[in-house]
């Protein structure tokens, strides 16, 4: 799951989750206690604002380098194939609560997200 805020609540906000709260993003809030903003049930509005496919190419040469060491031309050409590319999405999250952040994600976290914008 990536999840990387970009503006609006706190940069520290790391998204995660459990049975009890589902979907929530949280923070250290000093020694041994934390904040946390559940997003389950607490999406006013959400909205996509960008996708764009991420192709790294460093990822690509260190898997088509590990690919030609272990199985020849064949390998380069597997390891760079098999790396493909990811995709971003900027998103745009408005809470019950009033909190609001834009936020990274990839395409996972994105229908989580927008199943939440449901409930």
């Amino acid at each position: 799951m990536k999840f990387k805020v970009i503006a609006g609540v706190d940069k520290e906000f790391k998204l995660k989750s459990n049975k009890k709260d589902g979907l929530y993003l949280e923070r250290s809030a000093g020694f041994l206690q934390s904040q946390k903003l559940v997003l389950t049930g607490n999406v006013a509005a959400f909205e996509q604002l960008t996708e764009e496919s991420k192709s790294s190419f460093l990822k690509k040469a260190g898997w088509g380098t590990i690919g030609g060491i272990a199985f020849g031309p064949v390998g380069i050409a597997a390891g760079l194939w098999l790396t493909g590319k990811g995709k971003e999405i900027s998103v745009a999250c408005e809470l019950k609560t009033g909190e609001k952040f834009v936020a990274s994600v990839d395409n996972d976290t994105y229908k989580e997200l927008l199943a939440l914008s449901y409930c």
